[in-house]
């Protein structure tokens, strides 16, 4: 499959940086993808990738997740619903556990305000 779309929202929260993505994501949208979370890494706040909105996603975008989350523990989460697609390859591939992932943005709030 090739990349067909992208679409990145920023919004800043006074608890987390977020990045809610929409459309599909793959290996020619890895390093657009990469280098969004990276500036927002950049700052104190926690970033969230928001999928909710994400149709499609590969390995390599895993990849860029799971470099994120390392390069900066605690502070990377990902908002995907229970019910999507997207929430069943992080079932298969055994990165749920890797990843602090939520069914919603309010859900991770309080996970990093703890």
């Amino acid at each position: 499959m090739t990349y067909l779309q992208k679409e990145l929202g920023h919004e800043s929260l006074i608890w987390a940086e977020v990045l809610a993505v929409k459309g599909e994501l793959d290996i020619a949208a890895a390093q657009w993808f990469s280098d969004a979370i990276g500036a927002k890494l950049g700052g104190d706040l926690p970033v969230i990738v928001d999928l909710s909105g994400c149709d499609y996603l590969d390995s390599t975008i895993l990849n860029v997740l799971i470099r994120a989350a390392n390069a900066a523990p605690n502070r990377v989460g990902v908002v995907v619903p229970v019910s999507s697609r997207i929430r069943r390859i992080f079932n298969i591939t055994g990165l749920e556990g890797a990843l602090q992932l939520s069914e919603s943005r309010d859900a991770l709030q309080v996970r990093f305000s703890a």
